[in-house]
């Protein structure tokens, strides 16, 4: 699926638009939480860095979980704008470009494309690199699951603060600045290489390719699903991400978001 997304992208790698992006949100809860803060970083041409970064008013409190880890409250998200506000903007700086993140199968895109939704946007299905992926085949003894601050200290990144979202992107950002140079040392200077080669480590369920090719080109998916509670139905869905055997999306017939287990799905088109 992934690689359908690239087929009007050629040439050399230092020669594209990327965005690193990071997210902090209320929870884990992809149905019921919300993004309080963005963080997106422009690298275009080799040349210099654009940033855009945004907390967001939201009317889901922070978890406890989150806080711990991010340090945002809702009081300090009071005089934030909302999401909505920002959407165009967001919008645009993500317009034509290659993505860049950390774990492609994180919350980031879910809840991101779920914010785009409610704002009256189309859902962001950008071409897409994840640097935990990639950097595993690049580098030597970097685990399988290493986390943002590890894999950049281990590449000798200056590591300043983490666990939000501007820093963490730019830190995305250096890391695939990092794998760029690493690529070239290789011999892999353009798209194409990199896409045909062992070190674009992008793997995918078929059937999740097959459901989000069909998002791409009509944006909607009907999909058959075998509900544990109650037995098989026909739904409407816009995926939105995908996250493990899990599929993200906004479903019309609840008109709301819903996960939907990849194995009870039996039918789409």
């Amino acid at each position: 699926m992934n690689k359908i997304l690239w087929k009007n992208i050629k040439g050399n790698l230092r020669e594209q638009t990327y965005v690193s992006i990071d997210i902090e949100t209320t929870g884990v809860d992809f149905v019921k939480d919300r993004v309080i803060e963005i963080g997106l970083v422009k690298w275009k041409n080799n040349a210099h860095k654009e940033k855009l970064h945004s907390l967001f008013n939201v009317d889901v409190p922070v978890s406890q979980h989150s806080f711990a880890i991010h340090g945002i409250t809702n009081r300090v998200l009071k005089n934030a704008p909302y999401f909505y506000e920002v959407a165009d903007k967001i919008e645009d700086f993500l317009k034509d470009s290659i993505i860049i993140g950390f774990s492609y199968q994180s919350l980031d895109f879910g809840m991101l494309n779920k914010e785009l939704r409610y704002a009256g946007k189309k859902p962001v299905y950008n071409p897409f690199i994840d640097v935990q992926t990639v950097s595993r085949t690049v580098f030597e003894g970097v685990p399988k699951n290493v986390g943002l601050v590890r894999l950049a200290r281990s590449l000798n990144i200056e590591v300043v603060t983490s666990h939000r979202a501007l820093p963490d992107a730019l830190l995305t950002m250096k890391i695939w600045l990092r794998i760029m140079d690493r690529l070239k040392g290789l011999g892999i200077d353009n798209i194409e290489d990199f896409l045909n080669s062992k070190y674009y480590n992008f793997k995918i369920m078929p059937k999740v390719a097959e459901i989000f090719k069909i998002a791409w080109e009509k944006r909607e998916v009907t999909i058959k699903y075998n509900s544990p509670y109650n037995g098989k139905m026909i739904r409407v869905i816009e995926p939105l991400a995908f996250r493990g055997r899990r599929i993200d999306a906004y479903c019309h017939i609840r008109e709301d978001f819903r996960s939907f287990v990849i194995d009870r799905i039996i039918a789409y088109w």
